[in-house]
């Protein structure tokens, strides 16, 4: 038998491109088989604004290949906990750690710092890291200048591949920073990511800003268009149609705790409601009695195949079909002329 080749370095190309500025990307990464395939999504895990432990959360991920984890819950776990959790999370295929300025912000726990971050990421595995979110304050001053050099420096701390750029503000200035970093800061570009909610008021903002920032992406001298842009905090599966259409490539959220994916439609509803439509997926036909388990197994199954059927509509070139019958020719000119 043929052994299959590991990637020595990431490297990312598109293998198809479709209706806007959508595109599939294949990135190979070290020490992996199989490449990371966006569009993609990656549920997230937090210790903010859920009902459920941190603990139970992260046992669902035996049937689910990613997730987004935070630094910052992982840090302030006790320590027999810390150690169990990071041996679960060593046998899911990609792990996405964030750097838990989310979390650490709406609580406005001021202890958590760049090094106790580095402290999490010497003792985890992972194959995606983000900066230390600079987050926007009344006294920011040179918020640009404060964005870039904390990019720089949270590079600094690790010298391992899949670093991510978290770039926060307001619509036009996500668009002015990111300019900056494909000008000055190329090499760092490769995979960028912006919050959904800095993006805009609207969806229509909201995409259009997207699409500005993937113009810069595949600008500049080497015209890269295999860069990827990551949305945090999106999830709704409307949205992510829409913004894969924009450019974007791959998302997360903690949608997947939050609401249910409606078996036959892209949309959420809410969380308790699963039980109205009726749906015979293998979780909801199944023998699980508990109505949580049933729900997030549920999610996870309806997210992977949500993405799988965008791929298939993106290798097929015929995405453009598929969003014309939800939202119309005219939104979608709408996004385009920008």
């Amino acid at each position: 038998m043929l052994k299959r080749h590991v990637a020595s370095r990431m490297e990312s190309k598109v293998v198809h491109a479709s209706a806007g500025s959508s595109r599939q990307i294949d990135l190979t990464i070290p020490g992996k088989e199989d490449p990371l395939v966006t569009p993609t999504y990656f549920p997230a895990i937090s210790s903010y604004d859920v009902s459920y432990s941190f603990r139970s959360l992260i046992r669902h991920f035996k049937h689910y290949p990613r997730v987004l984890i935070s630094a910052y819950d992982l840090y302030f776990l006790r320590p027999k906990i810390r150690e169990e959790i990071n041996a679960e999370i060593a046998g899911i295929p990609l792990v996405f750690l964030d750097s838990g300025v989310f979390e650490a912000s709406r609580k406005a726990d001021k202890r958590w710092n760049r090094e106790l971050h580095k402290n999490v990421m010497s003792e985890i595995k992972f194959d995606f890291w983000s900066s230390f979110d600079v987050l926007p304050t009344k006294s920011s001053g040179d918020f640009a200048k404060k964005t870039i050099d904390g990019i720089l420096s949270s590079k600094e701390q690790c010298d391992k591949e899949g670093f991510v750029p978290i770039v926060h503000g307001s619509p036009r200035g996500l668009i002015s920073i990111i300019d900056e970093l494909t000008k000055h800061h190329p090499d760092l570009c490769n995979f960028v990511a912006v919050a959904e909610r800095d993006c805009g008021a609207s969806i229509l903002e909201k995409a259009r800003t997207v699409l500005k920032i993937r113009k810069l992406l595949d600008s500049g001298e080497q015209h890269n268009q295999s860069r990827i842009l990551h949305l945090l905090g999106c999830g709704d599966p409307i949205s992510i149609l829409l913004f894969i259409f924009a450019g974007a490539n791959s998302f997360d959220s903690l949608d997947w705790v939050k609401y249910a994916f409606h078996p036959d439609q892209p949309r959420l509803v809410r969380f308790s409601q699963l039980d109205l439509y009726n749906c015979d997926c293998m979780f909801c036909s199944g023998r699980k009695k508990n109505y949580v388990e049933k729900v997030l197994m549920h999610n996870l199954w309806f997210y992977q195949h949500f993405l799988g059927r965008i791929k298939t509509l993106i290798e097929e070139n015929t995405l453009e079909n598929e969003l014309e019958k939800i939202f119309g020719k005219k939104l979608l000119g709408k996004i385009e002329r920008v």
